[in-house]
């Protein structure tokens, strides 16, 4: 529910945040090119789908989800040119095997 300035933007004092994860947890890493991509009615496709498609598809694997994220951003873009870069990664965190 926190976020912060983008690294590197401004100067901004940045808060040490600790997040666990888990085997099976996914981490989603990704452009404001995602989220500000634009349809051919200039409709933004914003935060609240990208999250709908994130939710709906979270027990994909992390190819399926990039692959799934790349497919619906160019089809809501349809002929529109893109606007800004598409950079997303997804990674999953395996069991730990050093027992």
């Amino acid at each position: 529910t926190e976020t912060q300035r983008v690294l590197g933007v401004l100067p901004t004092e940045y808060k040490h945040l600790t997040i666990p994860i888990y085997p099976g947890d996914k981490l989603i890493l990704f452009t404001d090119g995602v989220t500000e991509t634009f349809n051919d009615n200039e409709e933004i496709f914003g935060d609240e789908n990208f999250l709908n498609l994130l939710r709906e598809n979270h027990q994909l694997s992390p190819q399926e989800l990039t692959d799934l994220v790349l497919k619906t951003i160019q089809d809501y873009r349809g002929k529109k040119d893109p606007s800004d870069d598409i950079s997303f990664l997804c990674l999953e965190v395996n069991e730990d095997t050093r027992r």
